[in-house]
C-alpha cells in the first residue's frame, strides 16, 4: 500500500479531451508485449491471472496491464506504482497517493475493451458485442430478468427481429448505471427503469469531443444518475452513465492515449 499524499490531488497530467473520454483497446497481445504488460501488474493481479485458463488469462493481463499504462499516463506515474483498489461497494478506484486524481470504469466483450475516464465525475460503462447466440429466442429468455414490467410490455410489442438488440441495449444501459454507482449487478437490474427512447451519442475514433445528452434513470439510488447509448462502429453495443444529463465525450484509441 502506498502512503497517501498530504497534498490535495492535482489535475491529470494527460489533458482529457472532453468531460468524459472513452478509450478503446484490444485484449489481444503478442507474447513479448504481454510479458511487458505482466511486469506492471501487482502480485495479486499476477496471481489472479495464473488462476485463469487461456485465453482468459491472456485477456486479463492485456486488459489490466493496458489499464495501468493508461491511468499512469493520465496521472503521470509509472504503471506498476498505481494502487488499484476496490471502493466501498467494490467499484475499482485509484488508491494510495493517486486517490482522487481521476474516475474510471472498464468493460470488455470478447477481445474488445472500453475504458471510460473522467477528471471530474464518477462514470460507468458497459460493452457487449453482438454474437450469433443473440437470437430472438435468447432475447425472450433474457428479457424477463432484465426488463421492468412496463419495459417488458413495450418489448413484447417489438417485431421479433428487433428484440435481440433491444435487450442488449437495455442490458448495457442498466449495467453502466450500476457500475457508475458501484452497486454491481448482484441485486439484478429490473428495479431500474429506462426512459424510452434512450438518447444516443455517436462516437468515432480520434474525432473531436461531441456533446452528449443523457437521461435520468428511475430507481438508480443513491443520487441522480443518467445514461446514454454509445453508437460505435461495427457490432458493438455500449452505454455510458454519469451523474450529469449533459457532457462532452470523445473516443480515443489506446495507441493515441498512451
Amino acid at each position: 500500500m502506498f502512503a497517501t499524499s498530504a497534498e490535495p490531488p492535482g489535475p491529470p497530467a494527460w489533458p482529457l479531451p472532453g468531460d468524459v473520454t472513452v478509450v478503446s483497446l484490444s485484449l489481444d497481445a503478442a507474447d513479448d508485449v504481454l510479458a511487458g504488460l505482466e511486469r506492471s501488474l501487482s502480485e495479486a493481479e499476477r496471481g489472479r491471472a495464473a488462476r485463469l485458463v487461456p485465453p482468459a488469462s491472456r485477456r486479463f493481463v492485456a486488459g489490466r496491464g493496458r489499464l495501468r499504462r493508461l491511468l499512469g499516463r493520465i496521472v503521470g506515474a509509472a504503471p506498476e506504482s498505481l494502487a488499484l483498489e476496490a471502493g466501498p461497494a467494490g467499484k475499482p478506484i485509484l488508491g494510495g497517493r493517486h486517490a482522487g486524481r481521476c474516475h474510471f470504469n472498464v468493460s470488455h466483450s470478447q477481445d474488445r475493451c472500453l475504458v471510460v475516464v473522467s477528471a471530474t465525475v464518477p462514470v460507468g460503462v458497459d460493452l457487449e458485442c453482438i454474437a450469433a447466440a443473440h437470437t430472438a429466442a435468447w432475447a425472450d429468455t433474457m428479457a424477463g430478468s432484465i426488463l421492468a414490467a412496463e419495459e417488458f410490455a413495450a418489448y413484447r410489442r417489438l417485431p421479433e427481429e428487433r428484440r435481440p438488440v433491444a435487450v442488449l441495449e437495455a442490458w448495457v444501459a442498466k449495467e453502466a448505471v450500476l457500475k457508475a454507482t458501484g452497486a454491481g449487478i448482484a441485486a439484478g437490474v429490473r428495479h431500474l427503469v429506462l426512459p424510452a427512447p434512450l438518447p444516443r451519442t455517436s462516437l468515432r475514433s480520434g474525432a473531436a469531443s461531441v456533446p452528449a445528452t443523457l437521461t435520468s434513470v428511475s430507481g438508480a439510488a443513491p443520487g441522480a444518475w443518467a445514461v446514454c447509448l454509445l453508437d460505435l462502429e461495427g457490432d458493438q453495443r455500449a452505454a455510458l452513465a454519469c451523474p450529469r444529463t449533459a457532457c462532452s465525450v470523445s473516443l480515443v484509441p489506446f495507441a493515441e492515449a498512451c
